[in-house]
């Protein structure tokens, strides 16, 4: 599964590869400061950006940056049940 190809995650191969180790975020920015958030009913939708350090199962390493969206649903409790990231690409002839 590697994460940076557009492919769709599904939730449960993404946490069986987490939790096995084989699947790593050795290091995560997130910037709150940011982050927009919306309430809608019982749903909430956030809006941000983060970076990360990724390793995939293969063992290949990258660093993304990226815009995402966080849908959560309040039943009792604040759960996420969808998540998009768009990756943010470096501008030509940036360095």
């Amino acid at each position: 599964m590697g994460i940076e190809d557009g492919a769709v995650a599904h939730r449960d191969a993404l946490l069986e590869s987490i939790g096995a180790g084989a699947l790593r975020f050795p290091k995560i920015e997130s910037f709150p400061d940011e982050a927009v958030v919306r309430l809608v009913g019982s749903a909430g939708v956030v809006v941000g950006r983060t970076s990360m350090n990724v390793t995939n199962p293969d063992g290949t390493d990258f660093t993304a940056a990226s815009r995402y969206i966080h849908v959560f649903a309040h039943d009792g409790q604040w759960r996420l049940h969808s998540a998009q990231g768009t990756a943010i690409r470096a501008e030509a002839g940036a360095e």
